[in-house]
C-alpha cells in the first residue's frame, strides 16, 4: 500500500489535514499582498513643479493665485498645454534702443524643466513616486523596479522549486519567511530607491518560492480526489488577498507604514518552525521512513483514528522500496531535460506558463490603468477573478484537467481576439469582452498550478513547477512591454494575447491527463507511466489501422464476388 492509501487509512482529510492546510494557504494571502503591493507603494499622484516662489516643506498642490510661475494668460489661452514636468519661468531683460538711445526692461518667457515638485496627497499621503521623485525623466526607474522584482521572483522559482526537492517542504518554506520577513521590514526602512529595489527583489523571490513549495506540500497532503480542492483553495485565498490590498492600502496611505503591515502575516509565519511538520510523501520518498510514521501516528492521533505502529509498518511496505529507489536519486534541472517524457512535458510546461503569466498579469495591469477610482478598480478586477477560480472547481473533476485548460485558454483567446470586430463606440463590450478573457485565464492559472504539479514525480516535483514558473516570470517581465505595443496599434496587446493563448489550448492537447492518477514517486515510475501511455496510444492507431484495412478488403471482396 502507498501513501494514498495511508491517507484514507489515517483519516481522508481529518483534522490534522485541515491544520496543515490552513497554514498553507496564509502563504498564498501573503503571496498577493506582496505581489500586488507595487500598485500602491508605488503609485503615482498628480503633480506639478515646484515654483521659485514656493517653499516645498509647505507648498500645497493647488496653484496659489498670487504666484508668477504659471502666467494666466499662458495658462488659459489654450495655445500651449502645461506639462506636469516643465515651468513657465518669467525673465526680464534690460535691452537698449539704438533709436531713442533709451533702455528698457523686456521680459521673456522660458521653459524648464523642473527639478523639484509639489505632489497631490488627497488620494496618497506618500509613495516611493513622491518620495523619490519618480516623475518625468525619472518615471523609467519606477518601471524598473517592477522589473526588478518579477526577476526576483523568476530566481525564486529556480532556487526554492530545487532546494525544496532536496531538503524538504518545510525546510524552505520557514526559510522564505524568515528572509521574506527581513526583506519586507527592510524595504520599508529603505532610505533610498536603490535599496529599495534590492529590498523588493528578496521579497519577490521568497514569496515565489513560498507560494510554490506550499502549493505542492498542499497537493501531497491529501489523495488524488482532495487535489482539486486544496488546490483551489490557494487561488481562492489568493484572490482575498489580492482584494485585502486594496482595502488595507485604503486606510494607510503611506507607503512605509502599509509595507511594514503587509510584513506582519510573514512574522507571523516565522512559527512554522515549531508547528509545521514536513512532508509525508516527501519524507517517504527519501527514504526518511521512520520520521514519516511518527508523523503519520500524530495524525492518525489528531484525526481520532486507532492505528498502531505494527499496522503502519504493514502499509508502508510497498512504499518503502519505492522510498529507497527515490533516495538513491539526486536530482536537478538537468534531470527535466535528460529523460524523454519529463523532457518533452517540460517543454510543453514552459512554454503554456509564459502565454498564462504574460496575459494574467497583462490584463491585470491593464485594467487597473483604466480611470476611475484606483480602489474600486483594483477590487473589481480581484472579484472577477472569483467566478474563474469557481471553474475549474466544478468541472476539474468531471471533464478532466487537459480538457478544462485547453478549453479555457480556447476561450480567452476567442474573447481577446474579438475584441477586434467591436465598433469604436461600443467601449462597454470591449471591456466586458476583457473582463471575460481575465476571467478564462483566471481559471487557466488554476488548472496549471494543479496540473503541473501532477505530471512530475515527487522527487523532482518542486523542482519541475519551479522551472515552469520560471518561465511563466519571463511572460511576467515580458507583459509591460506586450502593453506598449499598443503605441504601435492600440488593439496590438489583445491581439497577441489573444493568439498566444489559442496556441497553449493547442500544446495543452499534448500532454497527459491526470485525472484520479496516482502521483510518480519516482522518475523511474514517471517514465515508465509515460512509455505505457505512448504505448497504449500506438496499439490503439494500429488496431484502428488493421481496422481500416479490414474494411477496405471486405470491401474489395464484395465488389469482386458482383464483379
Amino acid at each position: 500500500m502507498g501513501y494514498d492509501d495511508v491517507t484514507v487509512a489515517i483519516g481522508e482529510f481529518g483534522r490534522y489535514q485541515k491544520r496543515i492546510y490552513f497554514l498553507l494557504s496564509i502563504p498564498a494571502m501573503s503571496a498577493a499582498l506582496h505581489s500586488m503591493a507595487g500598485v500602491f507603494l508605488s503609485a503615482q499622484p498628480s503633480f506639478r513643479c515646484l515654483l521659485p516662489e514656493e517653499n516645498l516643506e509647505n507648498a500645497t498642490f493647488e496653484l496659489p493665485s498670487n504666484l508668477t510661475g504659471y502666467p494666466p494668460d499662458i495658462w488659459s489661452n489654450g495655445t500651449k498645454e502645461l506639462s506636469s514636468c516643465e515651468s513657465y519661468v518669467v525673465r526680464s531683460k534690460v535691452q537698449n534702443n539704438s533709436d531713442a538711445d533709451t533702455e528698457f526692461q523686456a521680459q521673456s518667457i522660458f521653459v524648464e524643466k523642473c527639478n523639484s515638485f509639489v505632489y497631490d496627497k488627497s488620494i496618497f499621503t506618500l509613495t516611493t513616486t513622491s518620495e523619490f521623485n519618480l516623475v518625468c525623466d525619472r518615471a523609467w526607474l519606477r518601471a524598473m523596479a517592477d522589473s526588478i522584482f518579477m526577476v526576483g521572483m523568476m530566481i525564486g522559482s529556480i532556487i526554492f522549486g530545487d532546494l525544496a526537492d532536496r531538503y524538504g517542504r518545510k525546510q524552505i518554506i520557514c526559510y522564505c519567511v524568515t528572509a521574506q520577513a527581513a526583506g519586507g521590514l527592510l524595504a520599508a526602512l529603505a532610505p533610498e530607491l536603490y535599496s529599495f529595489m534590492i529590498f523588493r527583489a528578496i521579497i519577490g523571490s521568497t514569496e515565489n518560492g513560498l507560494i510554490l513549495v506550499a502549493f505542492v506540500a498542499a497537493i501531497e497532503l491529501v489523495i488524488p480526489e482532495r487535489r482539486l480542492m486544496t488546490g483551489t483553495g490557494l487561488q481562492l485565498f489568493f484572490t482575498l488577498g489580492y482584494a485585502s490590498v486594496a482595502l488595507l492600502a485604503y486606510f494607510i496611505r503611506n507607503w512605509r507604514f502599509l509595507q511594514v503591515v503587509f510584513v506582519i502575516p510573514s512574522v507571523g509565519m516565522l512559527a512554522y518552525w515549531w508547528v509545521m511538520p514536513e512532508s509525508v510523501r516527501w519524507m517517504l520518498s527519501n527514504g526518511r521512513v521512520e520520521e514519516a510514521k511518527a508523523v503519520l501516528l500524530k495524525a492518525s492521533s489528531e484525526n481520532g483514528v486507532e492505528l498502531s505502529r505494527e499496522t503502519l509498518d504493514g502499509m508502508l511496505n510497498e512504499n518503502s522500496s519505492t522510498s529507497k529507489k527515490a533516495e538513491s536519486e539526486t536530482t536537478s534541472i538537468y534531470h527535466l531535460f535528460k529523460y524523454p517524457t519529463l523532457r518533452r512535458k517540460t517543454l510543453l510546461l514552459c512554454a503554456i506558463w509564459f502565454i498564462i503569466t504574460s496575459e494574467y498579469y497583462g490584463l491585470s495591469w491593464d485594467t487597473s490603468s483604466t480611470g476611475g477610482n484606483i480602489y474600486v478598480k483594483f477590487v473589481l478586477a480581484a472579484l472577477v477573478e472569483l467566478p474563474g477560480h469557481a471553474l475549474p472547481y466544478f468541472t476539474l473533476d468531471k471533464w478532466g484537467r487537459k480538457i478544462v485548460l485547453s478549453g479555457c485558454m480556447c476561450l480567452s483567446g476567442f474573447v481577446l481576439l474579438s475584441t477586434q470586430f467591436v465598433p469604436n463606440d461600443m467601449t462597454w463590450l470591449t471591456i466586458l469582452l476583457t473582463m471575460m478573457g481575465k476571467f478564462a485565464i483566471t481559471a487557466a492559472f488554476d488548472v496549471i498550478f494543479i496540473f503541473t504539479a501532477e505530471q512530475y514525480p515527487t522527487v523532482i516535483r518542486n523542482t519541475g513547477v519551479g522551472a515552469c514558473a520560471t518561465w511563466g516570470r519571463i511572460g511576467g517581465i515580458v507583459a509591460p512591454s506586450i502593453l506598449y505595443s499598443s503605441v504601435v496599434w492600440r488593439s496590438l496587446p489583445l491581439v497577441i494575447f489573444g493568439t498566444g493563448s489559442v496556441i497553449a489550448s493547442v500544446l495543452t492537447l499534448f500532454l497527459p491527463e491526470t485525472l484520479n492518477q496516482k502521483l510518480p514517486d519516482t522518475i523511474e515510475e514517471g517514465e515508465r507511466r509515460g512509455r505505457s501511455l505512448r504505448a497504449e496510444h500506438h496499439v490503439i492507431n494500429l488496431t484502428k489501422s488493421d481496422e481500416a484495412m479490414r474494411l477496405q478488403s471486405d470491401e474489395k471482396t464484395k465488389l469482386q464476388s458482383i464483379s
